[in-house]
């Protein structure tokens, strides 16, 4: 069986280096082995996870909008299955037409803020 203890253990090494160095760069070890962790600022991240899950949010909402405006009931189709791909195609269409607007809102409110 070997040994668990690591062959490193003696301070001898440790004390043969500090012997070996000035009180000043010793003061200065020692400022920096007690300085905390910076905390790692997660702001900026945050901030852009609320824009994008805003943004995500309101062309939803606009989509859902030009889905209830442009959409037909299932009587109006012979069968079942024909309703249900005019359905899918007119949520495409209202989530396409959806994102063109925002993109739209958004160049508009940069172009102001060029100006």
């Amino acid at each position: 069986m070997t040994d668990p203890t690591s062959a490193d253990m003696s301070d001898e090494d440790l004390n043969e280096v500090l012997a070996g160095l000035k009180q000043s760069q010793l003061d200065k070890l020692a400022t920096e082995l007690n300085k905390s962790k910076s905390v790692r600022n997660r702001d900026k991240e945050q901030r852009d996870y609320l824009t994008a899950l805003g943004r995500k949010r309101m062309i939803a909402m606009e989509a859902e909008k030009i889905y209830e405006f442009n959409r037909k009931a299932p009587h109006h189709f012979d069968n079942f299955e024909d309703y249900k791909v005019y359905d899918a195609a007119v949520r495409a269409d209202a989530r396409t037409a959806a994102i063109a607007a925002h993109v739209e809102r958004i160049e508009a409110v940069e172009s102001l803020s060029d100006e």
